[in-house]
């Protein structure tokens, strides 16, 4: 009896997977980059007759911006920390990395301030 698997095949599947390794991604879905700016900011939490209140944001908004993407898109982000103080992003919703997770001490370190995380 003949075995299913050959080397002949074994080989090609080698080589198909060594090709198309690098554009796993993009075969996926699409790729999207998205800076994610935490940095003071104010808003109207009262009524129109109280002053604005100092807030902490990303992008200027609190909550901040809803990311939406279709299953099987890949989301590159990078925090931008315009604080005065360290911070992380706690993701939900998303499969990801534990070391991405925005846990500072636990998954990973905070991101000073001025400073970048991607």
């Amino acid at each position: 009896m003949k075995p299913d698997f050959t080397r002949r095949g074994f080989v090609g599947a080698g080589v198909a997977a060594a090709t198309l390794a690098p554009h796993a991604q993009a075969l996926a879905g699409e790729q999207l980059r998205r800076t994610v700016r935490a940095a003071p900011s104010t808003v109207q939490l009262a009524p129109n007759n109280a002053p604005l209140t100092k807030i902490w944001a990303y992008g200027g908004a609190t909550p901040g911006t809803e990311l939406r993407y279709k299953r099987g898109d890949w989301l590159s982000a990078t925090l931008a920390n315009d604080l005065p103080q360290d911070t992380t992003i706690h993701w939900h919703g998303l499969r990801l990395p534990n070391a991405m997770d925005g846990v500072p001490g636990l998954t990973q370190s905070a991101v000073a301030p001025g400073q970048t995380f991607d």
